[in-house]
């Protein structure tokens, strides 16, 4: 290995390029620092937004499921007093036709009963017309034969 000597004014002038080319080095550095800081900053917001947005999407769509699932609620409600009320009409006139039918039911009843009646009353008219007339014809036959 062979030294050499160079002058002081090739070392200062090769220190000053050496330390010019590091400053370039550290502000080529800072500035590419700078611009990932930057990028990275941009990429940061832009996830943000997005978060956010997707975020405001999901509040919106929250909202209006909330909103149809109270419609489907009171539309149900509302459906079931529907059908109440219905019910309730149905068991009403139910109610008045089985009071109809047994009004009738008595009446066919109490009219069956007054035909038995008028049946039994005829059977006995009848029967008593009949004695009076087997009498009445027996008589007769004793007054012919009697004679």
């Amino acid at each position: 290995m062979q030294l050499s000597f160079s002058s002081p004014t090739d070392d200062d002038a090769l220190a000053q390029l050496e330390h010019r080319q590091l400053r370039e080095t550290i502000a080529a550095m800072r500035e590419e620092m700078d611009e990932i800081v930057s990028s990275q900053q941009a990429a940061v917001q832009q996830a943000a937004a997005i978060g956010k947005g997707e975020a405001q999407q999901l509040r919106e769509t929250i909202a209006a499921m909330r909103e149809e699932m109270e419609v489907l609620r009171y539309e149900g409600e509302r459906a079931a007093q529907k059908a109440v009320a219905a019910a309730q009409g149905e068991i009403a006139e139910l109610k008045s036709t089985v009071i109809t039918l047994r009004e009738e039911m008595e009446a066919l009843r109490i009219q069956h009963e007054n035909e038995i009646q008028a049946m039994h009353r005829a059977a006995r008219d009848d029967q008593q017309q009949a004695q009076e007339t087997i009498a009445a014809l027996r008589a007769q036959l004793e007054a012919c034969h009697g004679r």
